[in-house]
């Protein structure tokens, strides 16, 4: 059985946007906006905090000549939203991702005003078309505990053949075509003698 095309009409493109409402993974619909342990836990996909963002794909983000943290206005459906802008890799091209639950006004001393209110644009309905998205040359800042996804040049897998195998047995222990890097600690370990002494101490204990 043919998978049925979609109408013209229905398809995204730049100037005809998709909208993805969801429901938050902390706030939920909104009723978790006051907890600070849920604003501070890091989004599973996104890894950003106390914020929601508008996520779009890399190749959107090049076509709306955005980037990140641009503040940008959505209309669907003759209403608008204002929030900055996530570039999240796996989002679907001419799509635009809204986390429902932020930006309420009357959430208490954690939760008012954190984030934008998505539910000024949604109608009920967590797909649709016909978005527009405009530039407003304001930016925000976006607290996130993962800025890049990418290796940085690092092989994940490290693999060689027999032959390459006999030749250098420890070569899973190099990184491929780079130095090792390396490794220094942010916080150098003092001198026995002024181990008491010195500017930054480290310690863990556990109960």
């Amino acid at each position: 059985m043919a998978i049925p095309k979609l109408p013209a009409a229905m398809l995204p493109l730049k100037d005809s946007l998709e909208v993805v409402f969801y429901r938050d993974a902390k706030m939920d619909d909104g009723r978790y906006a006051n907890n600070g342990w849920m604003q501070e836990l890091p989004d599973p996909v996104t890894k950003l905090t106390w914020d929601n963002a508008v996520l779009v794909s890399r190749m959107t983000a090049r076509e709306l000549g955005v980037q990140n943290g641009d503040v940008v206005e959505i209309t669907l459906n003759g209403r608008s939203v204002k929030g900055p802008v996530w570039t999240q890799p796996g989002m679907a091209d001419f799509s635009l991702g809204l986390a429902l639950g932020y930006g309420r006004e009357r959430a208490g001393r954690v939760g008012t005003g954190v984030g934008f209110n998505a539910y000024k644009i949604f109608t009920g309905k967590y797909i649709e078309t016909g978005a527009t998205v405009r530039k407003t040359g304001e930016t925000h800042t976006l607290a996130t505990t993962q800025s890049h996804w990418s290796m940085e040049g690092r092989p994940i897998v490290r693999e060689a053949n027999l032959a390459e195998f006999s030749k250098d047995p420890g070569f899973a222990n190099e990184i491929h075509g780079t130095e090792p890097p390396v490794v220094q600690s942010l916080y150098p370990n003092p001198l026995d003698a002024a181990k008491k002494t010195a500017l930054h101490q480290w310690g863990m204990a556990i109960d």
